[in-house]
């Protein structure tokens, strides 16, 4: 007799001598093939209804949870601190920042200050960038007011210092 097997959906056949060790036992002719049988018999229900296998003892699986529950709560923070900082880079690329003490070297919009504007190269510097030095005296300018104004004239500011 062909049966299809209930859990791995598999044909399987019953030979006339299963079939009469059944009928005799007064049992039911089986539902799942051989296989599945034998992997139902190794695997029990634990008291809250999960399948657990004999073969491995209590203290083993905590271990085994304690460490899954580690090892993930550590890949967790480590994905946290990397996007973290990749939102702080991409949100402050734009920003020079002072490599020792990490402050931002960039004017706010209000804040006023002395640039030097470069009116050849319609370019505008921090007083003590190089370029303000190597600057034909005739094309350089002193200014007071905030990066804004200095870029809302058609001034750029200076790829070395990023005023």
């Amino acid at each position: 007799m062909k049966i299809i097997c209930k859990q791995c959906h598999q044909e399987f056949e019953l030979t006339d001598s299963e079939i009469r060790f059944y009928n005799r036992k007064n049992l039911s002719l089986p539902k799942r093939c051989k296989r599945c049988r034998e992997i139902n018999r190794k695997m029990s229900y634990s008291e809250n209804g999960n399948y657990y296998s004999p073969d491995v003892s209590d203290e083993t699986r905590i271990i085994d949870y304690k460490t899954i529950i580690a090892v993930l709560s550590v890949i967790i923070v480590a994905i946290l601190i990397i996007s973290g900082a990749l939102i702080y880079a991409l949100s402050d690329s734009d920003k020079p920042e002072d490599s020792q003490s990490g402050i931002s070297l960039v004017a706010t919009q209000t804040e006023q200050i002395t640039y030097y504007l470069n009116t050849y190269r319609k370019k505008f510097h921090k007083p003590d960038c190089e370029s303000v030095q190597q600057m034909n005296a005739e094309n350089r300018k002193k200014f007071y007011g905030t990066r804004e104004e200095a870029i809302a004239q058609g001034y750029s500011p200076c790829n070395n210092c990023n005023p």
